[in-house]
């Protein structure tokens, strides 16, 4: 029979959160569920093929049984996880949310051929300082600074075009990286800036080419990547 394992969260503690710990690798193993123990769990559901609406701090007993190498995961987990391995990398720890603002309409949002200006991003909420990393290997086409902290168009932007000639494009954020920089999937880019008039957050936006520019119809969903 199965050992019964209990619902674990955040700022819980026991012998339970230790074997976690331990299982995670890359912590102290002290049996207290903090803001590291939370972001290592994020990062192997992401890892381990978790749906992007399940990928939090919020760890079940199928979870850890999972973890703790007593169940095999599920054949979608496992499929999902292959393609994350060899397509993207996750650019930021912090929970995606299962929605896409991607189609909704917005005076500041990119503009279409119908007249109608769309927010054609996904809004990633992350705390400031979060770390932003590039998703795929390529070349970063812009790394622009910006002071301002509230507002639309607050804070500075990084774009990165990949081997694909995608463009991975992130605003809202403090680059951390330089024009012209070759980098590897998964290289830092930038940290989420700090939002004074709302929670802080990475505009993510993916373009089919550079040269199309800031054009709805050049503009695909992230979620369709992340999701």
């Amino acid at each position: 029979m199965r050992r019964q394992l209990r619902l674990l969260t955040p700022y819980l503690s026991g012998d339970d959160v230790a074997a976690v710990q331990r299982a995670l690798g890359g912590l102290v193993v002290d049996g207290a569920y903090g803001p590291l123990t939370a972001a290592r769990v994020r990062q192997w559901k992401w890892a381990s093929g978790y749906p992007s609406n399940r990928i939090n701090a919020i760890l079940g007993p199928e979870g850890q049984a999972l973890l703790l190498g007593e169940s095999e995961p599920p054949p979608e987990f496992a499929s999902r996880a292959e393609r994350r391995r060899t397509r993207l990398v996750r650019p930021l720890d912090t929970e995606l949310g299962p929605h896409s603002e991607f189609a909704i309409p917005n005076p500041h949002g990119a503009p279409a051929a119908n007249g109608v200006r769309y927010h054609a991003a996904k809004d990633w909420f992350a705390p400031p300082g979060t770390t932003v990393r590039a998703p795929a290997t390529g070349t970063v086409v812009e790394a622009r600074s910006d002071p301002r902290t509230a507002g639309p168009i607050f804070g500075g932007s990084v774009k990165v075009e990949d081997r694909l000639g995608r463009v991975w494009v992130f605003r809202h954020v403090d680059p951390r990286t330089a024009v012209g920089r070759r980098l590897r999937a998964g290289d830092v880019v930038a940290t989420v800036a700090r939002w004074q008039s709302g929670p802080s957050h990475a505009h993510v936006e993916v373009w089919k080419t550079l040269a199309g520019g800031y054009r709805y119809e050049n503009m695909l969903d992230p979620m369709t990547f992340f999701g």
